[in-house]
């Protein structure tokens, strides 16, 4: 989506048409199928701080697992969610602005805060599309060559001798 955010040439507008095509079958369907995109964007971040729990180089700052996560990683990781919220509607809004012209969110990020002054120069360059499509490449590039950590590869064997030793 990003890399069609940046096309010079009138790029076809596959969901916004989807959106607006839902829309004039029932008005709620083109709304809920918008909204659903945004949760599976949200969806993704939440499984990236599960994947990467904020991995540094050779150890996990703040893991979320089932069973064993602390209260701070919990609130950080919940911090996360709650600072790419913000991301992610501005995201949608300006990769879906076609579908969501004259709402109240494209008065805002289309019109507000585009046009702040400190902020302006963001918009401008496309800053934020920008390092989503940097951030996507890197961590592809990083889970192509290490898609999992050592350690839970460990624990992953440790539950497989278990389940053996129980079977037996």
């Amino acid at each position: 989506m990003c890399c069609w955010m940046f096309a010079a040439l009138p790029a076809p507008q596959f969901l916004n048409d989807f959106f607006i095509a839902l829309d004039s079958v029932f008005p709620l369907f083109g709304t809920l199928s918008y909204g659903a995109f945004a949760f599976y964007l949200l969806f993704c971040v939440l499984k990236g701080c599960l994947k990467f729990g904020l991995r540094c180089f050779c150890m996990t700052i703040h893991p979320m697992q089932i069973g064993n996560t602390m209260m701070n990683s919990m609130l950080f990781n919940v911090w996360m969610l709650l600072l790419t919220a913000v991301a992610i509607v501005q995201f949608s809004s300006s990769a879906f602005s076609t579908y969501a012209r004259l709402t109240a969110v494209d008065m805002l990020f289309g019109v507000q805060v585009e046009n702040l002054i400190f902020l302006r120069y963001f918009y401008i360059y496309d800053v934020f599309e920008w390092t989503i499509l940097g951030l996507s490449i890197l961590a592809t590039v990083y889970l192509a060559f290490r898609p999992m950590e050592r350690r839970a590869l460990e624990l992953q064997l440790e539950d497989e001798l278990e389940l053996e030793e129980l079977r037996t």
